[in-house]
This record gives structure tokens, C-alpha cells and sequence, in this order.
């Protein structure tokens, strides 16, 4: 099984994306690749001039499948789309108020 690891890296005051060994360019580029779109998947994030979802991609990342098998499972796909996909659920989680589950006793 492969692990996975994204970070993110700050180099020039520009954002960049590395997921174990595939780096790209800056954030801002990869969520170029990430359409939300009414009509296409009910408004589903997906990448751009296709009908597969963030979701899809982000579930086979933490099913532990190999980048090869991403893209041989997901014709057309690109590695950047699959950095787009990591990218865009960061941002999403980043963005999200988080509350405790349970209380914390002092």
C-alpha cells in the first residue's frame, strides 16, 4: 500500500502543491483544473471537462491506490488533476470552523 503526503511548500511568497514525489506549480494553477458547475454532477466539484468528482479521486487516495492506478482507473486524468483534487479539499478543509466532539475537562 502507498502512503500519501501532501504538503504544501512556500517559495517566493507563491504556494506550491508536492504530493509524495509529484510537484507542482502554484496552488492557484491546480484550481484552475476544478469546476463546480450546476449542471454537471448536481454542482459536485469535479475536474474540469469531465464528470469526475473530487470526491472520487479523493476516495481512491485514501483507499491507499498507487498515482498509476488513479490514472489508469480514471482515463483522461492527469497527475496535476489529482494534485488539483488534494489542493481543493486542503482549501475546503482550511476554510471549515471546527468544533470539539467532546468536552474537554479541566
Amino acid at each position: 500500500m502507498t502512503t500519501y503526503e501532501s504538503c504544501l511548500e512556500f517559495q517566493n511568497g507563491l504556494s506550491y502543491v508536492r504530493l509524495n514525489n509529484h510537484f507542482l506549480g502554484n496552488e492557484m494553477d491546480l484550481h484552475e483544473r476544478i469546476s463546480i458547475n450546476p449542471k454537471v454532477c448536481h454542482g459536485e466539484p469535479c475536474i474540469k471537462g469531465t464528470r469526475i468528482m473530487v470526491t472520487n479521486i479523493l476516495a481512491a487516495i485514501a483507499e491507499g491506490l498507487p498515482m498509476s492506478e488513479i490514472l489508469e482507473d480514471f482515463p483522461g486524468i492527469t497527475t496535476e488533476d489529482v494534485l488539483a483534487c488534494v489542493a481543493f479539499a486542503n482549501d475546503v478543509v482550511k476554510e471549515k470552523e471546527w468544533y470539539p466532539t467532546e468536552s474537554v475537562s479541566g
